[in-house]
């Protein structure tokens, strides 16, 4: 049993671990794709002639029990398999999805999105600010768009899922530094500037039907939301209210903990934690990060800065935000390295150890935003 657990029945120590995954999601799926938000079944918005694009991310690439409920559903519209076009973000998508798919949809075409290369980016048109909206051909000249994706709310990317895996993530290349993101006095940046041109690229390139998974705990997820932009809305607010903190407590520290049965924890997810916990305390109040043995190493704030990472920058920012406004202090055996690379308050073996025991405290299990 994980340290943490043990503490759960304490009435000062709040703990907040992920929802539970569902033990059916096709049946979800399928209920969805039925019975969508503000869009009819999805099986009757095609024609049989219509070039489709299903643009999937990594979750549904390595799900393909959840694939084939969807390119069923087109199939019963008369859209043949050749008519189908994948279009993926990475290459490594690709070879996911080549392992998972199953031979019965192999005739659908695979591409993966080049944004570098000006002929197979199309421009759509501008946006209200003036910002050229280009984005992959097959995209632009598709009869229908399907987006399937896992939501999720990240502090230094904002939104992924939905939105995010059109514009910016299926766009041509941008010009450097050509992000809207700006620093405020909260600890994540607003990404408003974004996601306005997020809804205008949506609107601009023909109402896509967006399939969305929230996550959940286990790597699962906990619902299916299906339809118009109406349901993005819907499943953004829904993921919000699955993951809130329960407010009006003054807690006296915040603590982030994995698993054990979580092998890695990649430097996202500590930036990430940290920072909801940095907004649900009071400032100086102290944040312990048990990371155990099982973090990947990161770079130091100045080599995340020096552009190589990706939203590299953005990370050492709020985190720099956060070790400001909150003593941070790293709990395992790899704590005193993770602290020194990440300018921390120190180090500890343990939060049984030596910290205080008085006031609540915030326990948030495996990571923020998954």
């Amino acid at each position: 049993m994980d340290w943490w657990a043990k503490l759960a029945t304490n009435d000062s120590v709040t703990v907040i671990r992920p929802p539970g995954p569902l033990a059916d999601p096709v049946s979800h799926l399928v209920a969805s794709l039925e019975k969508p938000e503000s869009y009819p079944p999805l099986a009757r918005i095609f024609t049989p002639s219509d070039r489709v694009v299903l643009a999937p991310d990594r979750f549904f690439c390595r799900s393909s029990e959840l694939l084939a409920p969807i390119l069923r559903k087109v199939g019963e519209a008369g859209v043949r398999l050749h008519q189908i076009t994948f279009l993926l973000a990475e290459p490594e998508d690709e070879e996911i999805l080549l392992d998972k798919l199953p031979e019965e949809f192999e005739e659908a075409t695979i591409t993966v999105h080049e944004p570098a290369d000006p002929r197979r980016n199309a421009i759509v048109a501008h946006t209200v600010a003036g910002k050229r909206l280009a984005l992959a051909r097959v995209l632009v000249e598709a009869d229908q768009i399907l987006v399937a994706g896992k939501l999720g709310l990240h502090a230094h990317s904002g939104w992924v899922g939905g939105a995010s895996q059109l514009w910016p993530t299926l766009a041509e290349k941008q010009p450097e530094n050509s992000h809207t993101w700006k620093f405020g006095t909260g600890l994540r940046p607003d990404d408003s500037v974004e996601l306005q041109e997020q809804k205008e690229a949506c609107w601009l390139i023909g109402a896509p039907f967006f399939i969305m998974a929230l996550p959940g705990a286990e790597h699962g997820i906990t619902q299916v939301i299906s339809g118009s932009d109406d349901a993005l809305a819907l499943a953004r607010a829904k993921h919000l209210e699955e993951w809130a903190v329960p407010a009006h407590r003054d807690y006296a520290r915040g603590v982030a903990v994995w698993s054990s049965a979580q092998k890695q924890i990649e430097f996202s997810e500590i930036v990430d934690t940290a920072c909801r916990l940095g907004e649900s305390l009071q400032p100086g109040k102290e944040i312990a990060i048990d990371v155990g043995t099982r973090f990947e190493q990161p770079a130091s704030l100045k080599e995340l800065r020096s552009g190589e990472f990706l939203h590299g920058e953005r990370m050492a920012r709020i985190w720099s935000k956060i070790i400001s406004r909150n003593p941070v202090y790293f709990l395992g055996d790899g704590s005193e390295v993770m602290a020194k690379v990440l300018g921390a308050s120190g180090h500890r073996k343990s939060f049984e150890s030596d910290s205080p025991s008085s006031g609540q405290t915030l326990i948030l299990e495996n990571g923020a935003w998954r």
